[in-house]
């Protein structure tokens, strides 16, 4: 990995990766039926894209992958993969245990889970960089994890070698649900997002 990150910037994404799951936890609570939700510490990382496969633990599984275009201030792109276990498990708790495939009712469920999650994240990256972000209208689908990362970054220019990627879980009454969040800098944004990291937000933001 070339890009290095001071401490103020590590600092960042790490308070990036916990505000992002706790502004989700209210919203996940009520689509899932008013269940408690107990969360758990993200773990947050930058790599590069062809380290990517590898640290999702699974590139050759097949996994639900929810990807959102977010433009503004910078263009970012956000994908959320999340393995056919917790893909089913949130079929599930949201149907009330009525549905467990995913058909396009589940895969219903399913995005708008991962909507709920990279909104979350988005609005943290916004709140703690300054950074105005609109994030556009999200797509799903099943496939191996390869397959989605790389139909998807086919089509766009992202800078190849800076992926914040954010391991992300929480437990209901009924399941336990993980995922992995990649944000992806879009390559003409990548000097601004990384020159923030270094600096770090806080005295801009408020945040500490």
């Amino acid at each position: 990995m070339n890009c290095y990150l001071s401490e103020s910037g590590v600092d960042l994404l790490r308070e990036i990766g916990n505000i992002g799951i706790g502004n989700a936890v209210s919203s996940l609570s009520q689509l899932l039926n008013d269940q408690r939700i107990n969360i758990r510490m993200p773990e947050v990382t930058v790599v590069s894209l062809g380290e990517l496969p590898d640290q999702m633990e699974s590139p050759e599984k097949v996994v639900a992958g929810i990807y959102v275009e977010v433009g503004g201030s910078i263009d970012l792109h956000m994908i959320f993969l999340l393995p056919l276990e917790s893909a089913r498990s949130i079929t599930a708790s949201v149907s009330g245990g009525l549905v467990r495939e995913l058909d396009e009712m589940g895969l219903s469920a399913v995005m708008e889970v991962g909507n709920i999650v990279t909104a979350g994240y988005i609005n943290a990256f916004a709140g703690l960089t300054g950074f105005k972000l609109i994030p556009k209208p999200p797509a799903v689908a099943v496939d191996l994890t390869e397959a989605i990362l790389g139909s998807i970054l086919a089509e766009v220019q992202a800078a190849e070698d800076f992926v914040i990627l954010i391991k992300t879980g929480f437990e209901t009454g009924e399941s336990d649900i993980e995922g992995f969040l990649c944000m992806i800098p879009a390559r003409d944004s990548f000097e601004i997002v990384y020159k923030k990291l270094l600096e770090g937000a806080s005295d801009e933001s408020g945040a500490g």
